[in-house]
């Protein structure tokens, strides 16, 4: 308890005189000699501001925490995921995947987030799917996303769910599975799998928005050397054909609410892919909103990452009325 109240302080101080701020964590671990854990780690990046936590809404402490729970039979650590679930009834819930790639990092990544959307009163589930180099690639991670969110379906009564308030979030790579799991409900190529009790929902498990953080949309037109691994990862190769079926833009006829936030200075995903998604989508009339962050590179922080999340909880809560019944 020392150590920790040690590393909380010095992090306080750190937070004011080094501008990078991941610098610091590892710094101080290494000084400090601390094991940091997920839960540590949410604590350090509230204090460094890395995260957009507003207390206001109910603290971390009034969040139920289940961690690695099973979404699919084979009890794999790539079908497993936390939920947060916040007190009330009748919730909203938003499945969570996180980027890296297609074949990096795991769902820690993603627990600020997680944090944020559970202190705002949704049901969280912060997913691990299916890696390239680790049993993933295309379409595998879509269908793992969809196997998670008839988990929730199934035990919507347990965590106290809406079924007709369930959302999809997703960074990076993340994103792009997000999209296409949003966008393809009932095609047959991505059906998901079992959920952790043996079942799947009776009919395919529709989400009422989703949200897409700097995310791939038009695969065809990115690098290859990544966008080919996850191709070929599932069994597919890279024709044009194969890469257009893995692209979210393919699918805009069949696309669903979508908010974006994308910095415009984005090295690793252009921002043109978020762009060209709102352009398909404008022209099918389907809603969407485009958070743009001006500057900003693949990683958004801090306050312009505080004030992101709040515009997609804002588009998610626009959908969320006695009227829809996705799941009906």
């Amino acid at each position: 308890m020392a150590d920790r109240e040690k590393t909380l302080k010095l992090l306080d101080r750190l937070r004011l005189i080094v501008p990078l701020a991941v610098l610091a964590i590892c710094l101080v671990a290494l000084i400090i000699n601390v094991a940091l854990s997920p839960d540590m780690l949410i604590e350090i990046r509230q204090r460094l501001h890395l995260d957009a936590t507003d207390k206001s809404h109910g603290a971390a402490a009034d969040i139920a925490r289940h961690n690695g729970i099973y979404y699919l039979a084979d009890n794999s650590k790539n079908h497993q995921g936390d939920i947060y679930q916040p007190k009330g009834n009748h919730l909203p819930a938003v499945v969570m995947v996180h980027g890296g790639g297609w074949s990096k990092d795991n769902r820690h990544n993603m627990d600020s987030e997680a944090l944020w959307f559970a202190q705002h009163g949704y049901v969280v589930f912060n997913i691990e799917v299916p890696l390239v180099g680790a049993g993933g690639g295309f379409p595998r991670d879509i269908c793992a996303t969809k196997a998670a969110l008839g988990y929730l379906y199934n035990h919507a009564a347990e965590y106290k769910i809406d079924r007709d308030k369930l959302f999809l979030l997703g960074l990076s790579s993340g994103a792009h599975v997000v999209l296409m799991a949003a966008y393809t409900a009932d095609a047959d190529i991505f059906k998901p799998t079992s959920d952790g009790a043996g079942k799947t929902a009776a009919n395919p498990v529709k989400v009422t928005a989703v949200a897409a953080i700097a995310p791939p949309t038009d695969l065809g037109s990115m690098e290859r050397r990544i966008t080919g691994d996850y191709l070929k990862a599932g069994g597919f190769d890279e024709s044009e054909a194969n890469y257009a079926k893995a692209s979210p833009i393919t699918y805009v006829k069949t696309a669903i609410p979508t908010v974006f936030m994308h910095g415009n200075a984005d090295k690793s995903v252009p921002y043109d892919q978020s762009v060209k998604l709102v352009a398909a989508l404008a022209e099918q009339k389907i809603p969407y909103n485009l958070v743009t962050i001006y500057g900003a590179d693949h990683f958004i922080m801090g306050e312009s990452k505080a004030q992101g999340l709040q515009k997609i909880a804002d588009f998610f809560a626009r959908f969320m009325t006695t009227d829809n019944k996705s799941n009906k």
